[in-house]
């Protein structure tokens, strides 16, 4: 009776509607929509194609280098101003600050695809649970299991708590700067619409390298099935390399997502190029025989 009680309890939890998301991502999507409209209009500048590119690989980039492969699983170390600079990139990629961010996506990890994943597909059957992990989960106020609300690292960590207390400003910023360089349309195209294409970038990590793709194998070709997570190679062009999902479950504190050279994993190739720069080091590496992963009993981290 116990457990059936907190489960419910859980899962009430987990319904409560989050207004500000709803409205924040609605009004979002509404202005990225502006922004194609003054694309078909009035066509688009080269200063804003420029833009555009620009503010989506380094807000792209502070959410799969600095949030994900640094801050969420430890896979490399860097210096002090880099952080910092991955702290503003990924703040600007609007996708919330980065303690919550981290903790949501560790607790990802620790119960990925069971009941607790905040955004498993499993959720609900056929195009219900892919929408749900896609971006449904984010209407909703979800609260972490008592283990996973804190995180001693992400409490101790000063640019962590900085970038919480400053988030709303480090977002607007990525909006100011565009309009200072290119009027209204780069508040809709380099502001909006970028911001809306990273998140569904981000998003489509959540959704449909959960459903469509490959697994990862080890050296003996054995599959990784812990769970759901798959390897799609369109998804690792437009996110930057997080589309091999099931390489990254594997062996989750591995900094390079993409396991061979020519794999598309552009987040891999800059954190090459930090390292080469000395910017980056204690890079954890995968180990490849034959383009497989070397056989080794997977661990959450």
């Amino acid at each position: 009776m116990g457990k059936q009680s907190s489960r419910s309890a859980e899962r009430k939890k987990r319904k409560e509607f989050n207004y500000p998301n709803f409205f924040g991502i609605i009004l979002a999507h509404i202005f990225a929509l502006c922004g194609i409209w003054y694309l078909f209009i009035y066509g688009i500048s080269l200063t804003n194609w420029i833009l555009f590119g620009i503010f989506s690989l380094l807000t792209g980039f502070g959410i799969t280098i600095g949030y994900h492969r640094m801050l969420t699983h430890r896979g490399f170390q860097c210096s002090q101003p880099l952080r910092w600079a991955l702290a503003i990139m990924g703040g600007m990629a609007g996708e919330g600050y980065e303690y919550e961010w981290v903790a949501n996506h560790r607790v990802h990890h620790f119960f990925s695809d069971q009941e607790q994943d905040p955004h498993s597909p499993r959720a609900y059957p056929g195009i219900k649970g892919f929408l749900w992990a896609h971006i449904g989960w984010l209407f909703f106020k979800y609260e972490r299991p008592d283990l996973y609300k804190t995180f001693q690292d992400l409490d101790r960590d000063p640019v962590t708590q900085w970038q919480r207390k400053f988030y709303l400003l480090i977002v607007i910023s990525g909006f100011i700067i565009p309009f200072l360089i290119s009027g209204l349309s780069g508040i809709l195209i380099s502001g909006f619409l970028r911001l809306v294409f990273v998140w569904h970038s981000t998003w489509s990590v959540n959704s449909i390298c959960h459903l469509f793709g490959s697994r990862a194998k080890d050296a003996e070709g054995n599959l990784y099935t812990r769970d759901d997570s798959r390897n799609n190679i369109l998804i690792a062009l437009f996110a930057l390399g997080e589309g091999y999902h099931s390489n990254h479950h594997f062996r989750p504190t591995w900094a390079y997502h993409g396991w061979e050279w020519h794999n598309l994993d552009m987040s891999k190739w800059m954190i090459q190029s930090f390292e080469w720069l000395g910017l980056i080091w204690n890079v954890k590496k995968p180990v490849i025989d034959k383009g497989l992963l070397i056989k080794e009993i997977p661990k959450i981290a």
